[in-house]
């Protein structure tokens, strides 16, 4: 396919991806990489700050939702790095519209995983959340924010495709301003929601789901401004069946490296359970503050 008309900044990103010296190229790419994934402490720092002044019952709730937001992660993570390692090279040797189809697929298979992890756990959200490590104390606290969470699961995996595809092509700093931008919107919308309008838990969890989607919106329009290299292409159904195999075995090994640190973390809550569930939530939220 010819190749499309990018900007001045992508074609030349392009020419330094496939020209510049390595090491220059490793740093340029890497920091908005590297603060892109530090990045979401700042939804977890905020949540937990102002989540406290709702007691540590509502402080231990949000430690053991955040094994659910990992899994959401993990999800959308998988698509994009499955799509991601098939661009970069696709774009490298101008097949454009190879790469906008595989883009378009992991879209696609990175909603339909947050719509099925949504709607399943909205169904099961209190065995899920035993699961994860919940106390009966702890339970209406953790529902409350797990379901507004659960609500917006398929913009929480989208986001983390997306980044992955603008990595692929060498534009994370776009990935970086977008997570930059929810975050900062986070940091206003939490406090307005739990202090100013008195939501409680849910205004913690509705802010966050917000501000990832604001963050998102960043993303899709720079797709549809066509601002980079690569093109979202729509799968026809017949591709969807052919593409995604591969995309989602090319990321399985990124879901199961993200399952090792969810199981252990799942597992640290869900073992003591037992005398756990006669103490106060105080013991509970004191084990987590490493997690954030």
């Amino acid at each position: 396919m010819t190749a499309p008309a990018p900007g001045d900044k992508a074609a030349k990103t392009r020419g330094e991806l496939l020209m510049g010296p390595v090491f220059p190229m490793v740093v340029k790419f890497g920091v908005p990489t590297m603060v892109s994934m530090l990045t979401p402490a700042i939804y977890n720092l905020t949540g937990a700050y102002f989540v406290s002044t709702l007691g540590t019952t509502a402080v231990a709730a949000l430690g053991i939702v955040f094994s659910l937001h990992m899994i959401l992660a993990a999800v959308g993570i998988m698509t994009g790095q499955g799509c991601a390692s098939q661009t970069s090279r696709l774009l490298g040797a101008g097949e454009y519209e190879a790469a906008g189809f595989i883009a378009g697929t992991g879209i696609l298979l990175s909603v339909l995983g947050g719509v099925a992890i949504g709607v399943l756990g909205l169904l099961f959200d209190e065995p899920l959340l035993r699961v994860l490590g919940a106390t009966p104390t702890i339970m209406p606290d953790a529902v409350r924010y797990a379901e507004v969470l659960l609500i917006g699961s398929p913009v929480v995996c989208a986001s983390f495709t997306f980044n992955n595809l603008l990595r692929s092509e060498g534009l994370a700093v776009v990935g970086m301003r977008a997570l930059l931008a929810g975050g900062i919107l986070n940091l206003a919308l939490t406090p307005a929601f739990i202090l100013g309008l008195g939501f409680g838990i849910e205004g913690a969890a509705w802010a966050a789901v917000l501000s990832q989607a604001a963050g998102l919106l960043i993303l899709v329009n720079h797709y549809r401004r066509k601002a980079g290299l690569l093109r979202i292409i729509p799968p026809t159904l017949e591709r969807l069946r052919r593409l995604s195999p591969t995309i989602l075995r090319n990321g399985m090994p990124s879901l199961l490296r993200n399952a090792t640190e969810i199981y252990p973390l799942s597992l640290h809550d869900a073992l003591p359970i037992w005398p756990r569930s006669s103490t106060s939530p105080q013991a509970a939220s004191a084990t987590r503050p490493w997690r954030r």
